[in-house]
């Protein structure tokens, strides 16, 4: 379907609203993009998506190097259950296990 025959045209279904979408996220070739079907998201919202729970910015070093700047600890989540805690060191952000 082209592009000129989307802007002109409604889409009359969802599930054709659906296999456009597909379509388009099928052709930017990236592996880790896909569509989820409401009953996949639905399936797939029953768990705890939150990995180990911390979340990450990457930032330039001094040098122009790429490192991990931590932005928070998601409440809750695993790493704050086992005792992580963002802490300051002379004005940087760390991590710490707390005993």
């Amino acid at each position: 379907m082209k592009r000129e025959d989307l802007v002109s045209n409604s889409i009359q279904t969802r599930s054709k609203a659906h296999q456009i979408i597909k379509r388009m996220l099928a052709s930017l070739g990236d592996p880790y993009t896909r569509f989820l079907s409401p009953e996949e998201f639905s399936k797939m919202a029953r768990y705890d998506m939150t990995g180990i729970g911390i979340n990450l910015r990457e930032i330039p070093d001094e040098n122009g190097e790429p490192r991990l700047k931590v932005l928070g600890i998601i409440l809750d989540g695993p790493a704050y259950s086992a005792g992580v805690r963002p802490v300051l060191v002379d004005n940087e952000d760390f991590l710490k296990e707390l005993q």
